[in-house]
């Protein structure tokens, strides 16, 4: 299966306009400090994103990586979980089924943040699925990768 065939946004070619208009923010940062965790890896989200995501959760300032988005979920939800894996030449690609999975899964990252939960990091790139695999014996698993 190409990737455009289930990659909607790849095929319109909207992936930079629509997904994520999302660059790397400036930072000023002052000659005698380095600049803070959140200012080096601050992304500027466009309003299309934010207008869209807003829909299905909120925007938040979190103390360990500044702006985020945190999704209206049940408490036990996880990043990943709700949707399927689908082979394509760009790899194994998360094929989200809920409405917020075309833009939070194949830009920016997860984390967990104890205050407010998963938390979604803006990002610029995309992916086919942010990820890290594991494989036991019998069974293969993935987790949300590092931020």
């Amino acid at each position: 299966m190409q990737l455009s065939s289930i990659h909607p946004f790849a095929r319109r070619g909207l992936a930079a306009a629509v997904a994520v208009t999302l660059a790397l923010g400036a930072t000023i940062a002052s000659p005698l400090a380095a600049p803070s965790y959140q200012a080096a890896h601050a992304a500027v989200v466009s309003v299309t994103v934010r207008e869209r995501l807003a829909t299905y959760g909120g925007w938040r300032t979190s103390s360990r990586f500044g702006e985020v988005w945190v999704p209206s979920v049940r408490p036990e939800w996880r990043p990943y979980t709700e949707g399927r894996w689908v082979w394509t030449d760009e790899g194994w690609y998360w094929e989200s089924a809920e409405p917020f999975g075309g833009i939070v899964f194949h830009y920016g990252r997860w984390a967990y943040d104890p205050e407010l939960g998963w938390v979604w990091i803006a990002g610029y790139k995309w992916a086919p699925a942010w990820v890290v695999w594991r494989q036991g014996s019998d069974d293969i698993g993935w987790a949300p990768a590092p931020h």
